[in-house]
């Protein structure tokens, strides 16, 4: 195969059956089925964009969508795509791949907080207060 075509086609069989998997792990899907109505407004999208996601009636997701998906059930954008057949998010520790597990980024996320300027800080709270409030909206 060329290698600039290698990845070149999108695996949308595995997209679905991963969103699936993540929608089940995640309690998005009762006894009835999938619940497109709680967690398409937490993915920026419409009820019936994430139905025909999962029914395959819908062409390939943009980036946006993937990146959204992956925030919010904290995996990789690689593991969405099959790129990858690990889950997590890794990043480089020296020599290693570290995976960071949710409690390790808030860690990291307060330690950088804490080195923020008074100023910094202060922009920090103004930005996330837009998604806090839109959380509770």
């Amino acid at each position: 195969m060329d290698d600039k075509n290698e990845f070149s086609t999108f695996d949308f069989l595995g997209f679905r059956t991963k969103l699936e998997y993540l929608m089940k792990d995640a309690g998005f899907w009762t006894s009835r089925g999938p619940d497109y109505n709680a967690l398409a407004p937490r993915l920026n999208m419409t009820p019936v964009t994430l139905f025909r996601y999962l029914r395959g009636e819908r062409r390939q997701p943009d980036i946006n969508c993937i990146i959204g998906i992956a925030s919010f059930f904290d995996v990789s954008t690689d593991w969405l795509l099959g790129l990858t057949d690990v889950p997590e998010k890794a990043v480089p520790d020296g020599n290693e791949v570290k995976i960071l597990t949710p409690a390790d980024e808030l860690e990291k996320l307060a330690y950088l907080y804490s080195k923020a300027s008074t100023n910094d800080q202060e922009i920090i709270k103004c930005v996330l207060s837009k998604y806090e409030d839109a959380a509770e909206g």
